[in-house]
């Protein structure tokens, strides 16, 4: 259900209030753990808060079977993997053939980047998470809910 499915508008406020009750806070904070990575990001550099970001987003998305190692090391492979500029973390205008390969190559580049640097697993979920918190119209979340709703077949990987 969309909220635009509620005509309304007591309805509409009565589901941002339970939204809000449920998530706010954990929006409130990923949101600015977003906002203070990008000095970092732009750098090309990893931070504490760009850190703090993958960990909280690990730990509160319940991302399953992730090593507390992988934190730094995903940290350090978002800052290496993309390039990054002021007008990524903008909003998007329009979305088209060329968004979706964008955001498949940037968490592609998460993830390839991270294995170099040690990380033991293919953190597809995590990666597309915490790159969805940092560009949120530009990546999606991906995950085993995301996947199992678009009917994707799971495929199974070597490590």
């Amino acid at each position: 259900m969309k909220l635009t499915d509620l005509p309304d508008p007591a309805e509409r406020a009565a589901a941002v209030s339970l939204f809000d009750a449920r998530f706010g806070e954990m929006e409130q904070v990923l949101w600015s753990l977003s906002v203070h990575s990008r000095p970092a990001l732009l750098a090309g550099e990893s931070s504490p808060a760009l850190e703090a970001l993958v960990w909280t987003v690990k730990s509160w998305w319940g991302v399953q079977g992730v090593r507390s190692e992988t934190k730094a090391k995903m940290a350090t492979a978002l800052a290496e993997s993309v390039t990054w500029s002021r007008d990524l973390f903008g909003p998007v205008p329009e979305y088209g053939s060329d968004r979706a390969a964008f955001a498949c190559e940037q968490v592609a580049g998460v993830v390839g980047r991270s294995v170099l640097l040690g990380v033991p697993r293919r953190e597809y979920s995590l990666a597309s998470k915490v790159l969805h918190w940092l560009m949120p119209w530009r990546v999606p979340v991906y995950d085993s809910f995301v996947r199992s709703v678009l009917g994707v077949p799971r495929q199974r990987s070597s490590p």
